[in-house]
């Protein structure tokens, strides 16, 4: 029994699973010398030592004395201190043996002595002060090999990633190296490496070494770097690369500290320049979503994935920044501008989430920002539904399924980001705005449409308040809101006269959160009017209580400035409903005396009962429908006339007639209506039917149409007025200033970007205004001109500038239209100027207000002169036409503005109130000069605002002055002498005035109300007042059609002169320069196409009076007019809108390109074109050619760019090219890329004709493809043909073949003739071609995959039959036909046929393949060669369904699998079977390749092969195959049914025991009977398994080992046990073993067999000779060299064989017999395989032990359809049937069948080698008692302990060490007397004796107290022989009564030293 002082744990060489056995179960020989064996794979000691010198305590207690029967027992310490310096030369001779162990665990060869001795010697070593020696001695060991290993990579030949394989192999073997070496010396590491070196451990010298040495070449560094960097791209591209070489690169370059310096900035710049290239040619060839959905995955693959797989988690944040830049910010403005409108409005949100979730902490999430602000402003949805007036009708409920559809939008894909919500708000603000009022309009009357009733819906229908609260967010982005207040404001008085509410309370909530947006004031007026509403309420129950009306009325009195106002109409009402109201009025006015009351009876209705002869009706109607039909009530009057009836009622010509036509029209004819001598009657309808109860008849509504306005702020007016302003203050100040310093002066004091020739304009509006006078003498010299009487003007100058232009002004019309915002108004002050001449009709008023400035502080002088002066400038003011004046007191600073004398005003200014004030009007103003309250003075503000009312006044009159007018003369339009030149010059007024006071939509809807007219005369014909067309002024056709003064056309139009032409011009400029004012750009080009488009008819009837081609001239003239025009302002505009640039460049190209058509036209008169197309496209009418005589020299075009472009054919084909270039560049910024192709066409077609087949071709081929794409067949074939025919010219076979395949695809719009003929062309052409020429088979061929054919009675080999359908007319012969699969193993299968006929129609063929391979396969592409002619099918094409096909081997090729050998030796490198069956071929040639598939695993690179031939007789032949440096094998030449066995070593990572599966690749290139090149390839799966486990256990005896083996299954399946027997070492003779030879014995888990051997030393050199001979002879059959040293492993062999494989086996060939019969034997490995996986994995093995029955799981059907799908039909059912009627069949299977059908199953031998210690100090320990009867209790008895070393089993019979031996005493049964421990000094041979006394304290059967020797030191092991073990003492009781204190004895329970447990220690193995 070996012990040790100290703790420690112990392990063995190779690691083993291990079942211990306790004492109790061993045979009572053992004894107490019972121990247990285990073997570790890695050696590691973990002792814990607190100090050198603490292996065990010594304790030196004092004298303890117990009475027990009067016995004095006493402990006396005798131990010996240890000694403290190490033997001489103990450090060199402990150095040489750990350098022996460190080269072998460095060259992977077996150490002579074990790890545990060497960690021993460490150990003392380092206790004893040697550690730094220790440790530079390991060190240099350590250099010495990384220095062989650094020589060896960098004489590497680098290729195929030689060095990265070598470097990962090298690090991951000396990584386990190092591991190895620190587990041995963890006390040098513990105790001075981490606490005297900067490394932490001995790994870390060890890699810090590799560091330093390997990679201490920076070329060979970079090269690493580069090589892993280039293993990386590879992975990108193709995937197919080992992740883990790269993962173990990188972690050495990490753990180098390389990673993060070198090879991280070189990845990431490779990874931008890889990602970079990536996205140039991703966004060329996917649309935006795809790339952002591809490259988002791309992203996140790389960031995660590769992460995961082999990168640094810290490089994640870089690389993430990095492939985010190249990937995404990089291209996020084209993915934008292509793609961002086509996601929203196909609301494809994966892409836009993606994208922001990138752009998210990026700087260009602005960007997008920017464009989903674009789209929602010119969206399709929102810029169309506002400038449609179509859409007018659901404006509103559209915004709001695009507002929420953008909301949507806004959560899913942008997280309701609050940048995003501000652009979306900020785009709505900004479309819903630029159709000025009437979305705001339509707004009112959406909520209206919501809050009223009507007959469908009642008053008790609920309104939606959330739609409500839509409508109102909508109302959010309305800057019009007071225009919207008006609108509102109007509806809602409605539905409250009218009681059409659906709820109060909803309409009180409406203008609750109306108050919430705007405040109190703006919703004032709204509650008033509910206000009224309940007053009036009250007021009816009130008055009806009086009773005194008989007629129930119900009346609402509103207050009138509340609520809007109403056009009082006058009308004759019955007496009884007068009556009525003038009780009411009574009633009301004693409640509120000093009110008046107006009746509002056009807004009042009635409830009739009108009686017919179908019966009575009861109508709901209007007051003027009631009072007409009352006139009807008299019936001595029939009928009545219009005038008759106006008479009777009092109502207005135009109200009569509105409400004669609701009572006189369906439905609801109640009047009759019929013409008499020419007067229209009407009469009561008595035969009127309905079938309603109530009528409710609808009124007619006068057409009042709301103006809509959107008055824009004018920067030019403003500067305008600045400047004015200033130049008037330096001209005050100066005086006179010349024009030179007056400009300096004014560029010095105004801070804007102005010009010189804007000043000077400035200053000629001054001079005409009266401002500025010029010098007589110098005109360059301005003199100041002082045009005031009160000299008050300097004072008050700059504070009326400072307020001006005009802001905020509000009119009110006189009519019913609704209040106009006016923000800026320009005014332009002028010195008043007495003239009395009336303006002329045709003139526009500009003088709005006349002011008069006074001061005068002298009630006397101004009596006597300023009250005068003032009345004569009254007098002449009023003279003029709508003209308002106002009296401007203008006083000092500190003067008071009214004294008060006894009550009594009598200051100057309350004189001239008093005395010019009109009454209820307020014309005078009082300021102060300076002003001390400055800007905030309400002095001034009032002055202000009475200036705004004043021009607000005489604007208004203007307006009705003029409107009274127009409407007066419209009237008259059927009158004789009507002229409607005077009727446009009038009206024309009135849209200048909107002009004047920047209402410039209202101006415009005058132009286009004058335009509509305008055309109304045309249609009644009445051209009277235009002489003629016109057309024929000069320059005519080119002059510029928006320049309104280029003539005097408003002269004309008044001196009745016009012409039609003229006035034409005129109208479409004077609109379009409103348009420009409104800045309306993209309008004026839309409106100018139109009216260019509609005007040609007129043109061209009138084409014999004008010029030859002045159609064309002018239309040319006016599209570059427009677009000049435009040009300038769409410059500034587009800088701050974006959104213009599509519409704008849209219209500009069509107006660019209907110019070009014009030079068709002209080119193809003057001959410069042919009449061919596509120049004869727009000409419908026979071109009359150029004539150049001189006759017409006066009526040729004077447009000189088209005269220069009729000089010559260069210059014209310049200005053609010119026209094109900038279409096709406007179409290209709009996205209309069809339009573009068109023009592009357009210049291929010149370049052809002119010869220039280079050009022509380069434009044809960038088009035809578009054409193709959008399967615009005819349009592409035409093109086709002249494309053919240009590279046909130039000699271009590969173009011209190319243009003639893109032509037969058409095929189907070419008649037979022209297919056949290009067909030809082909064919010939092919031989020409100068590269290989790509197509698809569709649509000339279509091919189809009919199935596999392996039937070996019908092919020769697999076969896959396809169809291929030719389209094409004639017959060819084509080169091959190829069919590309894919799958894993290998990646691609080709199956072809060559050189056959290609037939029209369908063609089936038969294609083969030289590579024999199995598994399913995925039709991938289909390729037929013609020349370098190759036509291509992909069938995996995007929503095509995959094609899959099951191959199988041939079966009469080659045929190779890999498997288990059936012989494993543990301890040894591990081997594959390889066999390989030449089947009914012939192999020439074979190299057999292995590859490893599975990770960690590799195929071991030796010299020679050992392999086993067996040919057609069975004749076995032995020789060695040939491996070549790549891994390849040379295979002998192998004749039919030969089989070749080869054994292939590998290693790997797995423990022996562990269940693996191996996945192997194997391919075979041979050729074969015919030379024909063969391939074999076949993936294998290998399952490695040990089904057996063992553990063995030793014990020692005096001339004995008895070896204990422990075997048991190591899984869940039973084994049969057939054999067992045990191989002597070279130390070990078996004396006496119990082997098994040919018996089963079945082992089922959770058994063990016990098989112990008894073991003796070999003593004669004859034993050792002939042992060596055995090793000899086993080398010759084992794959590794085996250690020829003396050893002491014994091997344990069994030979087994698993249940599982002898039911399978058994079964497999049943199933193979059944199929077979068949002629399915191609199948059997695929079937087998899946019904083993799907039907026999269940199989209770156990029980088929125990019974010798199998029982099979019943057949799913569907279980085994399912890998029966990649089959054809025939094929799948019969496998099915088969193996259904198998299962049927064989439902349980017997032992007896089994056998029956594998007679001779496969069986499998294991060899365990098992390590038995050789040398031990043995002792035999003896307790000798003196008494030789039995003992009596409590009676001492003297004993002698005799100990005895053994000579046996001791290397040195010489040596002699110190031992301790131990009594473990129970001291329940025994009390000692002696020395329970003591040191003592052992010789072989010696027998020592201690003397002791043992006291029994209990009676019976007493066991001796156990005895233990130990060495006292770490390094010798002992084991003991105890003779007294388990024997048993028979105590008897005295006849007396013995007494002792037992409490006493407890102190010699407490030891202060540690016991160790009983172990036991083999050759440094500790357990």
């Amino acid at each position: 029994m070996a012990t040790r002082g100290g703790k420690s744990k112990d392990f063995g060489a190779k690691k083993r699973k291990v079942t211990e056995s306790p004492q109790s179960k061993l045979p009572n020989f053992f004894g107490e010398n019972n121990e247990t064996m285990t073997k570790p794979l890695v050696p590691v000691v973990t002792t814990k030592l607190d100090s050198p010198y603490n292996q065990f305590v010594v304790e030196n207690p004092a004298l303890t004395q117990v009475t027990v029967n009067r016995f004095n027992i006493s402990f006396v310490n005798s131990d010996e201190p240890r000694p403290h310096v190490l033997p001489d030369n103990y450090f060199t001779t402990c150095w040489n043996e750990q350098r022996m162990v460190i080269n072998c665990i460095l060259t992977k060869t077996s150490p002579p002595v074990s790890y545990i001795s060497v960690s021993r010697l460490c150990e003392n070593l380092c206790r004893f002060g040697q550690s730094q020696a220790l440790y530079s001695a390991i060190r240099g060991e350590l250099e010495s090999f990384l220095n062989i290993l650094k020589d060896d990579l960098t004489q590497t030949q680098n290729k195929r990633f030689i060095i990265l394989k070598k470097l990962s192999s090298f690090w991951i073997t000396f990584c386990g190296q190092l591991t190895i070496l620190k587990n041995i010396f963890i006390e040098l590491d513990r105790t001075y490496i981490v606490m005297h070196t900067p490394d932490s451990s001995l790994i870390d010298l060890g890699k810090s070494l590799f560091g330093s040495i390997v990679f201490s070449s920076p070329t060979f560094k970079h090269q690493v770097i580069q090589d892993v960097i280039q293993l990386i791209e590879l992975y990108r591209t193709s995937g197919d690369v080992d992740t883990q070489l790269i993962r173990t690169i990188l972690h050495i370059l990490m753990e180098l500290s390389y990673y993060t310096q070198d090879f991280e900035p070189s990845f990431l710049q490779t990874t931008a320049d890889h990602y970079r290239r990536s996205a140039a040619t991703w966004i060329q060839s996917k649309s935006p979503s795809d790339y952002i959905v591809y490259a988002y995955e791309k992203r996140k693959h790389e960031t995660e994935d590769c992460v995961r797989m082999y990168l640094n988690p810290k490089t994640k944040a870089p690389l993430l920044h990095v492939i985010s830049k190249e990937l995404f910010y990089d291209q996020v403005e084209v993915l934008l501008s292509l793609g961002f409108d086509t996601m929203m409005r196909a609301k494809e949100t994966e892409p836009l989430k993606k994208l922001f979730d990138v752009l998210v902490h990026s700087p260009k999430l602005v960007l997008l920002r920017h464009y989903f602000g674009d789209y929602v402003k010119v969206s399709y949805e929102g810029e169309k539904l506002i400038k449609d007036p179509s859409n007018d009708a659901t404006m509103i409920s559209s915004l709001l399924d695009f507002r929420h559809k953008i909301d949507s939008i806004l959560k899913e894909c942008f997280n309701n980001d609050s940048h995003f919500f501000n652009a979306l708000k900020e785009s709505f603000e900004y479309f819903i705005n630029t159709r000025n009022n009437r979305p705001t309009e339509l707004l009112a009357k959406f909520m209206d449409s919501r809050l009223k009733s009507t007959p469908r819906r009642g008053r008790r229908s609920e309104i939606d308040m959330e739609e409500m609260d839509q409508a109102l967010s909508l109302f959010r982005y309305i800057q019009g809101k007071d225009s919207f207040e008006v609108y509102y404001k109007r509806l809602l008085a409605k539905r409250l006269i009218m009681d059409r509410s659906i709820s109060m309370d909803a309409e009180k909530r409406v203008v609750e959160k109306l108050r919430a947006e705007c405040g109190h004031e703006y919703t004032k007026d709204l509650e008033l009017m509910f206000s009224d509403i309940e007053v009036s309420k009250e007021l009816n129950v009130s008055f009806r209580a009086l009773g005194k009306c008989k007629m129930p009325m119900t009346v609402k009195v509103i207050t009138q400035s509340t609520w809007p106002t109403y056009t009082i109409y006058s009308m004759k009402l019955p007496p009884a409903m007068v009556e009525c109201q003038r009780m009411y009025e009574e009633f009301y006015t004693s409640k509120y005396n000093g009110r008046k009351l107006t009746w509002q009876n056009y807004l009042s209705s009635c409830v009739v009962v009108g009686t017919w002869t179908s019966g009575e009706k009861e109508m709901v109607i209007s007051v003027p429908q009631t009072v007409t039909l009352l006139q009807f009530n008299d019936t001595s009057v029939l009928n009545y006339t219009i005038d008759q009836l106006k008479t009777r009622t009092g109502l207005d010509t135009n109200e009569l007639n509105g409400v004669l036509e609701s009572l006189s029209t369906l439905p609801n004819k109640l009047l009759r209506k019929w013409t008499d001598g020419g007067d229209i009657r009407y009469g009561f309808n008595e035969r009127f039917r309905t079938r309603d109860a109530k009528l409710r008849i609808q009124a007619v509504q006068s057409d009042q149409k709301v103006e809509e306005k959107d008055v824009e702020s004018k920067v030019l007016i403003n500067r305008t007025q600045q400047l004015e302003a200033a130049i008037v203050r330096i001209m005050k100040s100066e005086k006179t200033l010349t024009h030179t310093a007056l400009v300096d002066c004014v560029f010095k004091e105004i801070k804007l970007p102005l010009e010189a020739l804007d000043v000077k304009r400035i200053i000629e509006g001054l001079i005409d205004k009266d401002y500025l006078a010029r010098d007589l003498d110098n005109p360059s010299l301005y003199i100041y001109q002082n045009c005031d009487e009160y000299e008050v003007w300097p004072f008050i100058a700059d504070d009326l500038s400072s307020r001006l232009p005009l802001r905020n002004l509000r009119w009110q019309p006189s009519t019913q239209r609704p209040a106009c915002n006016i923000p800026t108004l320009e005014v332009d002050l002028k010195r008043y100027t007495a003239d009395p001449t009336p303006p002329a009709l045709s003139a526009t008023q500009t003088v709005y207000l006349n002011l008069y400035f006074v001061s005068c502080d002298d009630n006397e002088v101004y009596k006597n002169k300023v009250r005068k002066n003032i009345r004569t400038w009254l007098d002449m003011i009023q003279t003029k036409k709508n003209q308002e004046w106002m009296i401007v007191y203008v006083a000092d600073a500190e003067a008071k503005r009214t004294n008060n004398y006894l009550g009594l005003k009598s200051s100057v200014y309350d004189k001239i109130r008093t005395d010019f004030n009109p009454p209820k009007l307020d014309r005078c103003a009082y300021i102060r000069k300076q002003d001390p309250e400055g800007a905030q003075s309400s002095l001034w503000t009032t002055f202000i605002e009475k200036i705004k009312e004043c021009i607000l006044s005489s604007f208004d009159m203007q307006v009705l002055q003029i409107q009274d007018d127009t409407r007066r003369l419209d009237m008259q339009r059927h009158m004789p002498g009507w002229n409607y030149c005077t009727f446009f010059i009038l009206k024309e007024g009135l849209a200048q005035a909107y002009e004047i006071m920047t209402l410039y939509e209202d101006a415009l809807i005058q132009y286009d109300e004058l335009e509509a007219s305008f055309f109304q005369v045309l249609r009644d014909k009445a051209l009277a007042w235009f002489g003629h067309f016109g057309g024929t002024d000069p320059e005519d056709d080119s002059g510029n059609i928006l320049d309104f003064k280029r003539k005097n056309y408003r002269d004309l139009i008044t001196k009745n002169i016009i012409s039609v032409f003229d006035f034409r011009s005129y109208l479409f400029a004077r609109q379009s320069r409103m348009l420009l004012k409104l800045q309306r750009v993209v309008e004026v080009a839309t409106r100018a196409q139109m009216f260019i488009t509609n005007f040609i008819p007129s043109i061209g009837e009138n084409q014999e009076h004008l010029p030859v081609s002045f159609l064309e001239s002018w239309v040319f003239s006016a599209c570059m007019n427009v677009v000049n025009e435009c040009e300038t302002l769409y410059g500034q505009l587009v800088n701050t809108n974006h959104q213009l640039l599509v519409p704008y460049s849209s219209v500009k190209a069509d107006l660019l390109l209907t110019a070009r058509r014009q030079l068709d036209k002209i080119g193809i008169k003057c001959e410069h074109l042919p009449m061919t197309e596509p120049f004869s496209i727009y000409i419908d009418h026979p071109t009359r050619p150029i004539e150049t005589d001189e006759s017409e020299a006066e009526k040729s075009i004077t447009n000189t760019k088209l005269l220069e472009a009729l000089g010559s054919i260069d210059a014209f084909d310049k200005t053609y090219m010119g026209l094109s270039t900038r279409a096709i560049k406007s179409y290209d910024e709009c996205f209309r890329s069809r339009a573009a192709l068109n023009v592009h066409g357009d210049i291929a077609a010149l370049k052809y004709i002119r010869g220039k087949y280079d050009e022509a071709v380069r434009i044809y081929e960038s088009m035809i493809w578009n054409y193709g794409q959008h399967e615009w067949s005819a349009i592409e074939n035409s093109l086709l043909i002249k494309c053919a025919d240009s590279q046909c010219r130039l000699g271009k076979s590969d173009q011209y073949v190319e243009s003639l395949l893109a032509l037969l695809k058409n095929s189907k719009c070419l008649t037979d003739e022209n297919a056949s003929f290009y067909t030809n062309e082909v064919m010939s052409n092919v031989e020409k071609l100068d590269k290989e020429i790509k197509r698809s088979f569709f649509p000339i061929f279509s091919v189809a995959i009919s199935n596999v054919i392996d039937d070996i009675n019908t092919v020769k080999s697999t076969s896959i039959e396809i169809c291929i359908d030719n389209h094409l007319p004639k017959k060819f012969r084509y080169d091959s036909i190829s069919l590309r699969l894919v799958g894993n193993s290998p990646e691609q299968v080709w199956f072809s046929v060559s050189d056959q006929e290609m037939v029209p129609g369908k063609n089936t063929l038969l294609l083969t393949s030289e590579t024999s391979t199995c598994g399913n396969y995925v039709v991938e592409a289909c390729e037929m060669k013609l020349g370098r002619l190759i036509f291509c099918h992909n069938f995996l094409q995007p929503g095509q369904k995959k094609k899959v096909v099951r191959l199988n081997h041939d079966t009469h090729q080659l045929y190779a699998c890999i498997s288990q050998p059936n012989e494993i030796c543990l301890g040894e490198r591990q081997r594959f079977s390889v066999n390989i069956e030449s089947r009914g071929s012939t192999a020439i040639g074979g190299i057999l390749l292995l590859e490893s598939q599975t990770e960690g695993m590799e195929i071991s690179h030796v010299p020679k092969v050992k392999a086993t031939l067996t040919n057609e007789e069975d004749e076995m032949e032995e020789f060695s195959l040939d491996m070549l440096g790549k891994g390849e094998i040379q295979l002998p030449d192998l004749k039919p049914n030969n089989t070749l066995k080869l054994y292939v070593l590998y290693e790997g990572p797995y423990t022996e025991f562990d269940y693996r599966v191996r996945n192997i690749k194997t391919s075979i290139t041979y050729k074969d009977n015919g030379t024909q090149p063969r391939n074999f390839v076949s993936s294998d799966c290998v399952k490695v398994t040990i089904p057996l486990l063992v553990s063995e256990s030793t014990i020692f005896r005096e001339t004995c080992v008895f070896l204990k083996v422990e075997l048991s299954c190591n899984g869940d399946l039973p084994v049969r046990i057939l054999s067992s027997h045990a191989k002597p070492s070279t130390y070990y003779l078996i004396d006496s073993h119990p082997e098994m030879k040919e018996c089963e014995l079945t082992l089922f888990p959770k058994q063990t067999i016990s098989f112990i051997y008894k073991l003796i030393k070999r003593e004669s050199e004859e034993d050792l000779g002939k042992h060596q001979k055995y090793i000899l002879t086993v080398n010759k059959h084992s794959s590794s060299l085996l250690d020829t040293h003396i050893n002491s492993k014994i091997h344990f062999n069994i030979k087994f064989r698993s249940l599982r494989d002898e039911v399978e086996s058994s079964l497999y060939l049943m199933m193979k017999e059944r199929l077979e019969k068949q002629c399915l034997e191609q199948h059997l490995p695929y079937v087998f395989q899946k019904v083993k996986e799907a039907f026999l994995s269940s199989i209770d093995y156990a029980s088929y032990g125990l019974t010798d029955v199998v029982h099979l799981d019943d057949f799913d059907a569907e279980l085994c359809e399912s890998f029966l799908l990649h089959r054809d039909l025939k094929t799948k059912v019969q496998l099915l049937d088969l193996v259904e009627e198998f299962f049927e069949e064989n439902e349980a299977i017997t032992m007896q069948m089994i056998k029956q059908k594998c007679p001779h199953p496969t069986e499998y031998s294991i060899a365990f080698p098992l390590e038995v210690s050789t040398s031990r100090i043995l002792h035999t320990a003896e307790l000798i008692l003196s008494v030789k009867k039995n003992l009596l209790v409590s009676e001492a008895c003297p004993c002698i302990l005799r100990i005895k070393q053994s000579t046996h089993w001791m290397a040195d019979p010489s040596s002699h060490y110190e031992f301790l031996y131990d009594i473990d005493v129970d001291y329940e049964n025994w009390l000692l007397s002696g020395k329970r421990r003591v040191r003592f000094v052992s010789k072989p041979g010696e027998v020592m004796e201690f003397p002791l006394n043992l006291v029994p304290l209990k009676t019976g059967n007493l066991l001796l107290p156990l005895v233990r020797i130990s060495a006292a030191s770490p390094e010798v092991f002992t084991s003991t022989v105890y003779i007294n073990s388990a024997q048993q003492i028979l105590v008897k009781p005295k006849s007396k009564t013995a007494t002792f204190f037992v409490e006493q004895q407890q102190r010699f329970l407490q030891p202060s030293y540690t016991v160790n447990p009983p172990v036991t220690v083999e050759n440094g193995s500790r357990k």
